[in-house]
């Protein structure tokens, strides 16, 4: 066999099992399809890409950072690569990798609200409340609306204690984009800490209707009423 048949032979069979793979994966067929995916082509981007959506669907997000960050090394210009290791290197807090994939998502689309948004995050986390302010704001500009641009700036205004601004930030974004349930946790912890009742009693409500069913805000309010002396209604939770 000539080297140009054995090279096609070689990709034509990693496209079958990449194929397979991808099929077994979409009938979650986890260990089969880690089984199917053809080791020899870990040289390319690809290759970790699909092996990094195996182990997202098996519920092993390291597992997906090492995979991304495999195929961000062998394609610097890999837009789900890049993206990949900055969401998963944020939830499993590999902050430095996750920023530095964040940027360079930035230098090819400086509008990227996702990027922003993960190096807002990265900020806050560590505690620079200004920066994160910052990247709140960047989100805000290019989407008024954005609901995790709003609740950023929310929560970076809190910690900087400006209390009252937080709180219009938020009011601002529930006129713009409706009561989410994501808006009205973060405006059921500002009121909490304002020690306001009947703020409370509204997030909660939004919250209910949001979020029926939800257990742990159910315990929560049913907490809150109780400390009220409410206890007849706290007993219906």
């Amino acid at each position: 066999m000539s080297l140009l048949a054995a090279c096609n032979s070689s990709a034509e069979s990693a496209a079958a099992d990449a194929a397979l793979a991808q099929s077994l994966l979409e009938q979650r067929r986890i260990a089969e399809a880690r089984l199917a995916i053809n080791a020899e082509q870990d040289s390319e981007a690809d290759y970790h890409l699909l092996l990094a959506q195996i182990e997202l669907t098996a519920g092993s997000t390291e597992g997906a950072f090492v995979a991304f960050s495999d195929a961000l090394s062998l394609d610097g210009t890999n837009g789900a690569a890049m993206a990949g290791v900055a969401q998963t290197g944020l939830e499993i807090g590999r902050l430095d990798e996750s920023k530095a994939a964040a940027e360079r998502i930035l230098t090819f689309d400086s509008t990227n609200v996702d990027a922003l948004t993960i190096l807002g995050l990265i900020e806050y986390l560590r505690r620079r409340y200004r920066p994160s302010l910052g990247y709140a704001e960047q989100i805000l500009e290019i989407d008024p609306a954005n609901e995790g641009g709003a609740i950023l700036a929310t929560r970076a205004l809190f910690k900087r204690g400006e209390v009252v601004e937080a709180r219009n930030r938020l009011t601002t974004f529930e006129k713009l984009g409706g009561i989410t349930s994501g808006s009205a946790r973060t405006r059921l912890e500002v009121a909490r800490h304002d020690n306001d009742a009947a703020a409370m009693e509204a997030a909660f409500a939004d919250l209910a209707r949001l979020m029926p069913g939800d257990l742990a805000i159910a315990i929560d309010r049913a907490d809150f009423l109780f400390k009220r002396g409410r206890r007849d209604l706290a007993m219906d939770e």
